[in-house]
């Protein structure tokens, strides 16, 4: 039983650290996309831009 409880909380420590690493670059190219909504450019790509935020 303790080996089944030590493998779960490995597994859980995993994934928390697994979605960490995908949530920051994800903030940062938000953070772009953003930052491009208040450039001058065409109206289509601003709507494309605003879709990514």
């Amino acid at each position: 039983m303790h080996r089944v409880a030590r493998s779960v909380e490995i597994q859980q420590r995993f994934v928390a650290d697994a979605a960490h690493e995908l949530r920051s670059p994800l903030t940062a190219l938000s953070l772009q996309a953003e930052g491009l909504e208040a450039s001058d450019m065409p109206i289509e790509t601003k709507v494309r831009c605003e879709q990514i935020t």
